[in-house]
């Protein structure tokens, strides 16, 4: 049986006294046991049956600027659930419970997020606007945070024991007003935050899982180089499904991931023509010029462009047409070498098209979310962030990758790209 806490005191609460708190927890318990003690999956998934699954791994450290020195890990981790559910955008989704992700390494707990779907016809009105046939009618952030959706990038499904004999609410031992200054020094490393922690960490010891039921209001834009290691562990493709890192120089064609965010794409809601949260079209052009310069001229290695943008039918045709640089009075090196391909990347799978998008040696992107996972989970070589976009892409270069902001990008830049 769940022995829970009363919010008010060390005593379980009662069934009497808080009905509605043991049912609620006590079902969320148990649908997390039975999906991550061996069911295949955390509920429908709109891949196919049979293909394999995308896991975890150990967690990473907070980030190279935490000081925080990590003690042995216990012989069991808990469970870290975090009950949060929404219907935005893929990328925008990890934004509610960045904060979460670094609480539960602090706990030495594994996160698990309550399950949730996404179903395309039943979202917000800009969303239904931008349906098009290749859309999938639903798919499931939960799975894909949870390591068990199924896809072809070399991991086992993340499979946890849960223990609910004795369940700790979260907000009793970090109340809201601490919760963003604590995980904001944890991440910082600041001694302050690392001392208040491990007093936490101490007086919850005896929870065998700890559940945050913190409300969505929590919107978190930075926190990336500090949850990046774990997100490249849960998520993150292995390396032998990765392109392999070029050589100096190239023995390959060079691949470039464009992203183009599914606002910019769409004629009903960028009417203006402008973007945001992508990377402005003259500048990608001016890029993919340079790197065709480069790399994609007689003799050279070739260069292969996917362009990444949601729901293409839906007024994409405006922006397509002017990435479209394969006219040699556009760009010349266009049609210089047959190793020189365009390409778009419009599966209608959001999880899928990420993991083609990160898979490429040079990413071009802006402000976006769904741009920035892409990146953190990416191979060694370059992305460039787009105008004002930096802010996003701070200590997210520990692994191999690195990131030039646009207002710093030259065409020697491109060098990075090398190993």
């Amino acid at each position: 049986m769940l022995a829970f806490e009363h919010c008010a005191g060390k005593t379980p609460c009662s069934i009497r006294r808080k009905p509605l708190c043991i049912i609620v927890v006590g079902l969320f318990i148990i649908i997390i046991i039975a999906c991550l003690s061996g069911a295949p999956h955390l509920g429908p998934s709109s891949r196919p049956a049979g293909e394999p699954f995308v896991a975890s791994a150990d967690l990473a450290e907070f980030s190279a600027a935490s000081t925080e020195q990590e003690p042995e890990p216990p012989a069991t981790k808990r469970a870290y659930l975090r009950s949060w559910t929404g219907d935005e955008g893929f990328g925008s989704y990890l934004q509610h419970f960045k904060q979460s992700i670094v609480l539960a390494k602090a706990l030495d707990s594994e996160h698990i997020l309550s399950y949730s779907k996404i179903d395309v016809s039943r979202v917000s009105d800009a969303e239904r606007i931008l349906a098009s046939p290749n859309i999938k009618g639903e798919y499931s952030p939960s799975q894909f945070w949870n390591g068990q959706l199924g896809s072809s990038v070399g991991k086992p499904p993340l499979r946890f024991p849960v223990d609910g004999s004795r369940v700790c609410l979260l907000e009793r031992y970090v109340p809201p007003h601490i919760r963003t200054h604590l995980v904001n020094g944890l991440c910082e490393g600041e001694p302050s935050a690392l001392a208040e922690m491990a007093e936490i960490k101490a007086r919850m010891a005896h929870c065998t899982s700890v559940l945050d039921s913190t409300d969505g209001s929590e919107v978190e834009e930075g926190l990336n180089g500090c949850i990046a290691g774990w997100v490249r562990a849960r998520v993150g493709p292995a390396r032998q499904f990765v392109v392999p890192p070029l050589a100096d120089p190239p023995t390959r064609p060079i691949t470039v991931g464009v992203h183009v965010r599914w606002g910019d794409s769409s004629a009903h809601l960028n009417r203006t023509g402008a973007f945001y949260g992508s990377m402005d079209v003259h500048d990608i052009l001016r890029i993919l010029h340079d790197i065709r310069a480069r790399w994609g001229g007689p003799g050279g290695a070739g260069v292969r462009v996917k362009i990444a943008m949601s729901a293409s039918a839906n007024g994409g045709a405006m922006v397509l047409g002017q990435l479209n640089t394969t006219d040699t009075d556009l760009d010349a090196n266009a049609n210089a070498n047959a190793a020189n391909t365009l390409e778009l990347l419009d599966s209608g799978d959001p999880i899928a098209d990420l993991y083609t998008l990160s898979n490429n040696d040079i990413l071009l992107g802006g402000s976006s979310s769904y741009a920035l996972l892409a990146h953190v989970i990416a191979p060694a070589g370059l992305t460039i962030a787009g105008h004002g976009s930096m802010h996003k892409f701070t200590n997210t270069t520990g692994f191999g990758r690195h990131v030039v902001p646009l207002e710093e990008y030259t065409p020697d830049s491109l060098g990075l790209a090398l190993t």
